[in-house]
C-alpha cells in the first residue's frame, strides 16, 4: 500500500472506496472494489452502510474490514465535517477526493460540528459532485438596524366600503347645546282661533319621549384630506422577530491549507483565499517533504478564479535554500486567460523517492484562487 505524506490537516489517503452496503465487515469475503484487489492493511472508505454509524475508514485484513487501531481513526476518535480522504485506485475513483458532508454530532468547541467515530452517523460524498453545492454554516444574526428617520410617502386612499346593513347601538344623549343665536325662519301663520275668555292653568312638563330604535340613513362619504406634508412621530420599535427558517447566502470560501499529493500518480495544489487578489511574492511556498517514489510529471493542469488573468508556478527539489528547477521551459502557466494545460511534458527532470518538492508561485496578475494538478 502506497502512503503519501499527508501534508493537509483532516486528510488522509485510503486505498479504494466501497459504495454499496456490506451486511458482514468479518465475513472473509471482502476483497475487492472498483476494480480493485485489497492487500493486507489497506485502508477503506464506506460510504453506504445500512446504518450510516458504520460508514468511514477500515482497515483490511484477510477479507475482514475493522475500525484501525491508530490514533485520530479509531473508534472513539473524533473528526470534523469537512474532512478529506484521498483514493488511491479503482476504475471508477482512483486519485478523487471524498468529503465528509454530514453527520448527527454537536458542535466543535474548534467550529463546526464534531463526529465521534462509531457513534455518530458519517455522510460521505465524491468533492468531484460537490464542487459549488455544499453549503457552508448560517452565520449569526446581525444587529437590527436603526429606524428610518423619513417617513416613506403615503399610499393612496382605498374605495369607500359599502354601507352596514346593522345599525351600531344609539349611544348616550349628550348635553343640551346653547342656544342658536340666529332666529331661524318665520312658520306661515295659522289662522286666528278665538280669543279665550278665561286662562286656563299651565299643564305640567309631560316626560320625554324614548329615543328612537331606528337609525336614520348614512349620509354620503366625504371627499379624502390632502395628504400630510408633516411626518408623524416614529412608534417605538416593535420585538426582534423570530430567526429565519432559510439559511442565508453562503460565505466565500476560506483560505485553503497548504496542498498535499492527490493520490498515487498526482500532485494538486492551490495559491489565494478566493477572496483578495493573489500576491506572489506574499504567497507561501508549498512543500512536500517526501516524494513516495520515483517518477517524471506527464501532465499538468492549472485553472485561475476571479477573472481573465496570468500566473506562473515553479517546481523545484532539494533541501530548502538550495533547491533547484525541475521544470524545465514547459512550467504550469497560464497566459491572458482563466485556464492552462500541458499533457506532452519533455523537459522536466525526474524525482527520486525521498525527494522534497517544492511548489512555488512565480507570478499572478487578476486571480484571487488558483489551483492545479501534476500528473507522474
Amino acid at each position: 500500500m502506497i502512503h503519501l505524506s499527508q501534508i493537509r490537516m483532516g486528510a488522509v489517503s485510503v486505498a479504494a472506496v466501497i459504495q454499496s452496503p456490506i451486511a458482514d465487515l468479518a465475513s472473509g469475503s471482502n476483497t475487492t472494489a472498483d476494480g480493485y484487489t485489497f492487500l493486507a492493511e489497506d485502508y477503506i472508505l464506506l460510504t453506504a452502510q445500512t446504518s450510516s454509524i458504520e460508514n468511514g475508514i477500515y482497515i483490511h485484513a484477510g477479507g475482514s474490514l475493522t475500525r484501525p487501531t491508530v490514533a485520530n481513526l479509531r473508534a472513539g476518535e473524533s473528526m470534523l465535517i469537512g474532512a478529506e480522504v484521498y483514493v488511491l485506485n479503482g476504475t471508477d475513483n482512483a486519485t478523487d477526493r471524498f468529503v465528509l458532508t454530514g453527520s448527527d454530532g454537536s458542535a466543535s468547541t474548534y467550529g463546526g460540528i464534531e463526529c465521534v467515530i462509531g457513534t455518530n452517523t458519517q455522510v460521505w460524498q465524491n468533492r468531484n459532485d460537490l464542487i459549488g453545492v455544499i453549503t457552508g454554516p448560517t452565520g449569526p444574526t446581525g444587529p437590527a438596524g436603526a429606524d428610518s428617520t423619513v417617513a416613506g410617502p403615503t399610499g393612496p386612499t382605498g374605495p369607500a366600503g359599502a354601507d352596514s346593513t346593522v345599525a351600531g347601538p344609539t349611544g348616550p344623549t349628550g348635553p343640551a347645546g346653547a342656544d342658536s343665536t340666529v332666529a331661524g325662519p318665520t312658520g306661515p301663520t295659522g289662522p286666528a282661533g278665538a280669543d279665550s275668555t278665561v286662562a286656563g292653568p299651565t299643564g305640567p312638563t309631560g316626560p320625554a319621549g324614548a329615543d328612537s330604535t331606528v337609525a336614520g340613513p348614512t349620509g354620503p362619504t366625504g371627499p379624502a384630506g390632502a395628504d400630510s406634508t408633516v411626518a408623524g412621530p416614529t412608534g417605538p420599535t416593535g420585538p426582534a422577530g423570530a430567526d429565519s427558517t432559510v439559511a442565508g447566502p453562503t460565505g466565500t470560501t476560506g483560505p485553503t491549507g497548504p496542498a498535499g499529493a492527490d493520490g498515487a500518480g498526482s500532485i494538486s495544489f492551490s495559491f489565494g483565499d478566493g477572496v483578495n487578489a493573489i500576491v506572489a511574492a506574499d504567497a507561501p511556498d508549498l512543500v512536500i517533504p517526501y516524494a513516495d517514489r520515483a517518477a517524471t510529471a506527464s501532465a499538468w493542469y492549472v485553472e485561475g478564479q476571479g477573472g481573465t488573468g496570468s500566473c506562473e508556478i515553479d517546481v523545484l527539489v532539494g533541501a530548502s535554500g538550495s533547491e533547484s528547477s525541475i521544470a524545465g521551459t514547459e512550467k504550469p502557466t497560464i497566459s491572458a486567460s482563466t485556464a492552462g494545460s500541458d499533457a506532452t511534458l519533455t523537459s522536466w527532470t525526474a524525482i527520486s523517492a525521498g525527494d522534497r518538492i517544492t511548489l512555488q508561485l512565480s507570478s499572478s496578475s487578476t486571480f484571487k484562487y488558483i489551483t492545479g494538478k501534476i500528473i507522474y
